[in-house]
């Protein structure tokens, strides 16, 4: 999970796996590049207002590889 970002996970970057995994456009053979891309594009959106948390989930996944 990503660390960046800081405080509990699940307030923000908790949501943002959630919704990736449980919405319209999760496939259950979704490979990570697929998956890091569809939490970046979920933070933006989910959390428009709050840029620090699209800024942490992909520095996270850069941090990882992808």
């Amino acid at each position: 999970m990503c660390s960046t970002l800081g405080g509990n996970g699940w307030e923000k970057i908790g949501q943002v796996w959630y919704a990736a995994l449980t919405t319209s456009g999760a496939k259950p053979n979704m490979t990570m590049p697929q998956f890091a891309t569809r939490t970046r594009q979920l933070a933006l959106q989910k959390y428009a207002a709050q840029p620090a948390v699209a800024a942490a989930v992909d520095a996270d996944w850069k941090k990882g590889g992808l």
